[in-house]
């Protein structure tokens, strides 16, 4: 695949999309896609809009939200040092009770996602510097622990990388590396690596947030300063 890169532009929000400013940080959104429900963590409290419903998990503080892409009551949400799937039909406003833990993560998690297809892996990304994959085919008590991948996760100045899986391979994923040449690798689900992206001439910093097209051969890798890297056919 050939790679370019171009600085990421200012994009203006149609006039529909816009609300009132937030009380918090917005850390992660998640879209269903029917029912139409819209998910999203916010560090200590919500915005100033309406909203169906709003709900404490067991986290203060949650990275990433992610629907389940076949049983879309459950979602898969990312918190400091903790993984834990949910009901949407179970949700309180205190005391949700998760259906499914991920257990083993020494550190903060900083991403979740539920493989593409049919939801039965979960890749986390930690700040102990493991990748890790679980069994989620049942969402129910203790999810197993698939694999384990030492990698480099955080750096000074940095964010924190996160997986993804590809979305049309329901076993691989990628994502960004501190290693030299800069790249952005993908792994199978067993822990091999699978093919590392990397151009000397395009390719000179760390891709912190990476994201495959759905359909095309496309994957964009950005950095901290606003740069995107693309990789296409």
């Amino acid at each position: 695949m050939r790679g370019c890169s171009s600085s990421c532009p200012t994009l203006a929000l149609p006039a529909a999309w816009t609300s009132p400013p937030l009380t918090r940080l917005t850390c992660s959104l998640s879209v269903t896609m029917a029912p139409c429900v819209l998910l999203t963590s916010i560090k200590q409290s919500l915005m100033r809009t309406s909203h169906k419903s709003r709900s404490t998990l067991h986290s203060k503080t949650v990275r990433t939200v992610h629907m389940h892409p076949v049983n879309r009551q459950y979602f898969v949400a990312a918190g400091k040092g903790n993984v834990y799937i949910y009901d949407v039909r179970r949700l309180k406003p205190k005391g949700t009770e998760a259906v499914c833990s991920l257990p083993g993560h020494r550190s903060s998690v900083t991403s979740a996602y539920f493989s593409p297809s049919s939801g039965h892996r979960v890749v986390t990304t930690c700040s102990d510097h493991m990748i890790r994959v679980f069994d989620t085919s049942t969402c129910k008590g203790e999810a197993p622990l698939l694999n384990s991948i030492k990698h480099m996760n955080t750096g000074h100045w940095l964010t924190k990388l996160c997986a993804v899986w590809d979305p049309q391979q329901e076993d691989c994923f990628v994502v960004g590396s501190m290693e030299r040449p800069r790249r952005m690798v993908v792994f199978h689900e067993s822990g091999q690596m699978v093919h590392n992206f990397w151009d000397e001439q395009w390719l000179g910093s760390v891709c912190s947030v990476a994201a495959f097209h759905p359909s095309r051969n496309i994957l964009v890798g950005a950095n901290s300063s606003g740069r995107l890297h693309v990789f296409m056919n």
